[in-house]
Formats: structure tokens, sequence, C-alpha cells
């Protein structure tokens, strides 16, 4: 009886390893879809974990925040600071001095992983891969 028993527990201990294999798996998978920001806040459960690619306009206020502008669902997509250095970010720093002061605006496209915000469970950020795909948008300075 007691050998019944422990062959019962260690069966049953092993079933969530396969789970959780899968759920990795799936969350080191790269969505061929290119999103909005809107696109992934509706959707940011079953996003999370995922690698996306987005084109929205890049905001920042130039010290605490960065981030995709969703401005159609009143929420941005955060630009987290462990990609920092992805390729492609020297090309937004240029634009976004070239436009400081302006009414332009830029776009990009990221690629990149989502995951929560660590300060609100609201808030969903994406770690950059890389940035690509720059347009400037806007009236011309005088």
């Amino acid at each position: 009886m007691r050998k019944f028993l422990l062959g019962c527990l260690f069966v049953s201990g092993c079933a969530p390893t396969l789970g959780s294999d899968a759920h990795i798996r799936l969350s080191e998978t790269t969505l061929a879809k290119t999103f909005s920001v809107c696109e992934i806040i509706a959707d940011d459960d079953r996003l999370l974990g995922q690698t996306v690619t987005v084109r929205a306009p890049y905001e920042t206020d130039y010290s605490h925040f960065a981030g995709l502008n969703g401005p159609e669902c009143r929420r941005a997509l955060q630009i987290d600071v462990e990609g920092r250095d992805a390729p492609g970010v020297d090309d937004v720093r240029k634009m976004l001095d070239e436009i400081e002061g302006t009414e332009r605006r830029l776009f990009v496209t990221v690629n990149g992983r989502l995951k929560r915000c660590a300060l609100s469970h609201l808030c969903v950020a994406i770690v950059p891969n890389s940035y690509s795909e720059f347009e400037i948008v806007g009236p011309q300075q005088p």
C-alpha cells in the first residue's frame, strides 16, 4: 500500500512540469503580425511573454517615461529599460533631438517582448529587441 501511494505522488508531481514546459515554449514565440498599442492593451493577458512587433508614435518626457502612444485607447505601452541598448535606439535618440520642441511626432516600429510593468498590474511594457522604420510626421518648423 505504501509503495502505491509513493508512485501516485511521483506521477502527479511530474505532471506540472510538462505543462510549464509547454508554457515556456509558448511564451518564447514571436508573433508575425504587427500590432497596434490598442490591440496589445485589449489582449494583454494572452500576449504577455510574447515577442511582438508594434508600430506607434514614440513619446518621452526625456526623464522618467518612454513609451509607444495609443491615443485612441487612452493608454501607452511603456518602453522597459531592459531594452535600452537595442539596435536602432541611437536613431530614436537622434530623431527625438531633431523634433524636440516641435509639434512633430516620431513613429517607430519596435520588436520586443511584452511584460507587466513593475509598478502596476494594469501597465504593459515592451522590452525592445530592435527599433526600425522611423518616420517623423507633423508640421515642419518655420
